[in-house]
């Protein structure tokens, strides 16, 4: 089998409400989407979203490296050669994380469709029939964030995770109206998304810690690893890592450096399954649970994660909400989802099917 055609399409959805964390605020996510042909006729879809906020890539920029720079390298290689395919792109282009994840989404759908296989079958088989998803709260005043709170445990989600921003004193307040409000009945985690100093750091934990808190998600700036571990040794929340992590490396520095009790392998800026895969394998050798993060892919790109997380053995959540925030859809069926948890789907591949006439080329 041989790669035989590359296509980048662009896919753009409005939000239903407006997000908003630390870095910004918007009510619109466009996807790039991947398309890859083989010389027997099977095809794959990848997806990505590209977040220049926070990892300098947006869909211009991923568009134009996947065109211009891997797909030239793409054909002709046999995608069942993942090493190999990795390695290319690295040397092609280092970096552009995003590009070479919609890319690889799109590998691992076609090779596990031409084998009929679903996708977890490829990546460590199915270890939970059900994923669990964290409903994600943006930035909001307090009674805001407690009203949709209410609404997302109505809804059968067992876990909410609110965004922070400098303010940290707000989003203390609201994790102590939500466990007032509903006990140990909602586990509730913070993501301040880079924007704590460590003492403020220090500060707001410190404080959260009284609340039995499921994790506080990056809360200084990602190339503070030291940091991030100083934070850690002073406080009981338990820490977790996030954008200080793009590569396997960086997850071995943050195991030696003891700074973060959870990593968030968060599968768009990390350059797709198999570079994530060797994070996993890091985390479960050093006894870190996962948290398979979502950049607010759509259902395509979420469907590959959702295979991706029921195959992971040290799995502690997912906050998987993009195809429940978006309000239009590039498949022609959803995802199953019900009462906070995504259904493993069975079908060959991502098990999702594209519907093309949404697509928009360059």
């Amino acid at each position: 089998m041989r790669i035989v055609e590359v296509q980048v399409f662009r896919f753009s959805s409005p939000l239903r409400d407006v997000f908003t964390t630390a870095f910004y605020s918007s009510s619109v996510k466009e996807s790039v989407i991947v398309k890859l042909r083989s010389d027997d006729g099977v095809v794959g879809f990848g997806e990505s979203t590209p977040f220049q906020y926070a990892f300098g890539e947006n869909a211009d920029i991923s568009t134009y490296v996947i065109e211009r720079q891997l797909a030239p390298k793409l054909v002709g290689r046999d995608p069942f050669n993942l090493e190999e395919i990795s390695t290319v792109m690295e040397k092609t282009i280092p970096g552009f994380y995003y590009a070479k994840c919609a890319v690889d989404f799109a590998l691992y759908d076609l090779i596990a469709k031409s084998l009929g296989l679903p996708l977890h079958r490829l990546i460590g088989g199915k270890n939970v029939e059900k994923v669990p998803v964290a409903w994600v709260i943006g930035i909001k005043e307090v009674d805001r964030v407690v009203e949709e709170a209410e609404r997302a445990k109505s809804s059968g989600f067992r876990e909410v995770k609110l965004k922070a921003d400098r303010r940290w004193r707000r989003v203390v307040d609201a994790v102590k109206a939500i466990k007032e409000r509903f006990g140990d009945e909602l586990e509730v985690r913070v993501d301040a998304n880079q924007s704590w100093s460590v003492d403020e750091a220090k500060r707001a934990i410190s404080r959260l810690d009284r609340y039995d808190v499921q994790a506080v998600e990056q809360p200084v700036p990602a190339w503070n690893i030291e940091g991030l571990a100083e934070v850690r040794m002073s406080v009981s929340t338990p820490i977790m890592a996030d954008e200080a992590i793009r590569t396997p490396s960086d997850a071995i520095r943050i195991v030696k450096a003891e700074a973060a009790d959870i990593l968030n392998l968060k599968i768009g800026p990390q350059g797709g399954i198999y570079r994530c895969l060797k994070t996993r394998a890091i985390a479960e050798a050093a006894g870190l649970k996962c948290v398979i993060g979502s950049c607010l892919e759509g259902h395509l790109g979420t469907g590959a994660m959702v295979h991706f997380a029921s195959a992971t053995k040290n799995l502690l959540s997912t906050d998987l909400v993009g195809p429940l925030l978006r309000a239009e859809r590039v498949t022609v069926q959803p995802l199953n989802f019900a009462e906070g948890f995504y259904e493993v789907l069975e079908k060959p591949g991502v098990g999702v099917e594209v519907d093309e006439t949404r697509l928009k080329g360059r």
